[in-house]
C-alpha cells in the first residue's frame, strides 16, 4: 500500500525535561493590539532569552533559559521599550501552551547563537516573533557588491500543526521609490541591517533609521519573494530549495532539541487510486468548458494590493486562452448567475488580523451584531453560490 507524506506534524513533548531547562511567559498588552513592528518583539540583548513567537492581537510568548531568569528582570527589560509600559506577563509551564506555539518556539530558538554554529548552511533570525531563514546565495547585490535585497524563508507552524515555508523578499530603502505604501506607511515597517560577520539580520537602532542600506520586508511593485520548491541536480542546488531547507531544519532541530520534543511528518496510507482514461477526462473538460462559456466568470479581488487587480486580469486572459469565448469580468460582489473566483490572502493572514469569528458565516449575514471586522473566507459557507477561492501567498 502506498504512503503519502504531508506537511502535518506529529509532535511528542517531554514536558518534565522542558520545564526543567526552560521558562515560558505570556506577555499581553493592555492596548487594543501589539504592533507587528514593536521593538520588543526583536528583543535580543537578554542573555537568557531563547525565542519569541507573536501569536496575534495583543499577546506574544517567550521561551527563556531557566537559569538566571526572574519575572522582575524580564518585565523591567520589556518596559524599557516604547509601548512596554502597557505590558504584563504570566509565567507558564510548557504544557500550558498550545502545541503549535510550543513547536514554533523551538523552531525560533534555532536563531539563537547558542544553537546556531557558524558552519551551518543557513542563517536563522527570530524577527517580529517569526523565524526567517536564508542562504548567502539568496542575497541580491549590485555591480559594486552592495546588498540591495534578499529572499528569505519564513518557517511557520499553524494552529493545526501544519508546517508552511513562505518565501519573502526584503529590499533596501534605496528601492523605496519602487514600492507602494498604501495600507501601511514606511514608518510602520521595522528596519533591519545585515551583518556580514555572522550573516544575521538585526533591528536598526534609532540613530541609524532610514539609511538607504536598511532593509524592510516588502517587495518592489510587481515582484515577490521566490524560492524553488525542489531541485536535486546537485547538493548546492538542493540546499537552495524549500525542501532542502526543510531537511536542514529537521536535522538541526533533532541535533539540538531531541530530548525535549520529537517531530515527524504525518503519513497517510493511500487505500485506493482512482484512475481515469484520457477519453473520460476529455469529455469532462468539454462539459466544464461549456458551463464556463454559458455562465461566465466573476473575478473578486479580496487582496486589494497594488498588483492584485492586474493579477486577476491576467488570470482572466489565461482562462480565455484555455476556454475561448469565456467571459471573465472583475466584480464587486458574489454573483448567483456566474461562476465566482475569489482571490484571497492565505489563512494565517486572517488569523493574525484577528478576523476569525469561530463560526462559519453565511454570505449576506454581515450586520451590526457581527463583531468581526472582516468575514474570514476560510470559515465562510457560500450557500447558493458557485465559488472557487484562490491564493498565491504560500507558493
Amino acid at each position: 500500500m502506498e504512503r503519502l507524506n504531508t506537511n502535518e506534524l506529529n509532535a511528542e513533548f517531554q514536558f518534565s525535561v522542558i520545564n526543567k531547562d526552560y521558562s515560558f511567559f505570556r506577555i499581553e498588552s493592555s492596548e487594543k493590539h501589539i504592533s507587528g513592528g514593536a521593538a520588543f518583539l526583536d528583543l535580543e540583548e537578554l542573555p537568557y532569552l531563547r525565542s519569541i513567537v507573536f501569536e496575534q492581537g495583543k499577546s506574544f510568548y517567550m521561551m527563556c533559559s531557566s537559569k538566571g531568569i526572574t519575572q522582575t528582570a524580564l518585565i523591567k527589560a520589556l518596559r524599557a521599550y516604547e509601548g512596554g509600559e502597557a505590558l504584563s506577563l504570566v509565567q507558564l509551564f510548557a504544557e500550558d501552551l498550545k502545541p503549535y506555539l510550543l513547536v514554533q518556539l523551538f523552531f525560533n530558538a534555532l536563531s539563537n547563537p547558542v544553537f546556531n554554529p557558524k558552519e551551518e548552511l543557513y542563517a536563522y533570525n527570530n524577527l517580529n516573533g517569526k523565524l526567517l531563514c536564508y542562504k548567502p546565495a539568496w542575497l541580491k547585490k549590485d555591480a559594486e557588491g552592495l546588498l540591495w535585497g534578499l529572499d528569505c524563508m519564513e518557517v511557520r507552524i499553524d494552529r493545526d500543526l501544519c508546517l508552511h515555508l513562505l518565501a519573502h523578499r526584503m529590499n533596501s530603502l534605496k528601492l523605496k521609490g519602487k514600492m507602494k505604501f498604501e495600507k501601511r506607511k514606511l514608518s510602520a515597517y521595522p528596519q533591519y541591517e545585515f551583518s556580514y560577520h555572522n550573516h544575521t539580520l538585526r533591528r536598526v537602532p534609532q540613530d541609524r533609521l532610514n539609511n538607504p542600506s536598511n532593509l524592510i520586508q516588502k517587495p518592489v511593485e510587481g515582484e515577490r519573494g521566490s524560492i524553488s520548491f525542489f531541485d536535486f541536480s546537485n547538493y548546492e542546488a538542493f540546499s537552495c530549495t524549500k525542501i532542502g531547507l526543510l531537511y536542514e531544519l529537521f536535522r538541526l532541530l533533532k541535533a539540538e532539541f531531541s530530548k525535549y520534543l520529537q517531530l515527524s511528518l504525518r503519513t497517510y496510507l493511500i487505500e485506493e487510486n482512482i484512475a481515469y482514461k484520457r477519453k473520460e477526462l476529455e469529455a469532462y473538460k468539454g462539459i466544464v468548458s461549456e458551463k464556463v462559456r454559458l455562465s461566465g466568470i466573476n473575478l473578486l479581488d479580496e487582496v486589494q494590493s497594488s498588483t492584485s487587480a492586474s493579477y486577476l486580469e491576467d488570470l482572466g486572459k489565461e482562462i480565455q486562452q484555455f476556454i475561448p469565448g469565456a467571459r471573465c469580468t472583475l466584480g464587486k460582489g458574489f454573483s448567483k448567475e456566474k461562476l465566482n473566483i475569489r482571490y484571497i490572502h492565505e489563512k494565517n493572514y486572517y488569523e493574525e488580523k484577528d478576523f476569525l469569528c469561530g463560526l462559519s458565516k453565511e454570505i449576506g449575514s454581515r450586520g451590526k451584531e457581527d463583531s468581526c471586522k472582516e468575514l474570514d473566507p476560510y470559515g465562510m459557507k457560500a450557500k447558493g453560490y458557485a465559488v472557487q477561492h484562490i491564493t498565491v501567498e504560500n507558493f
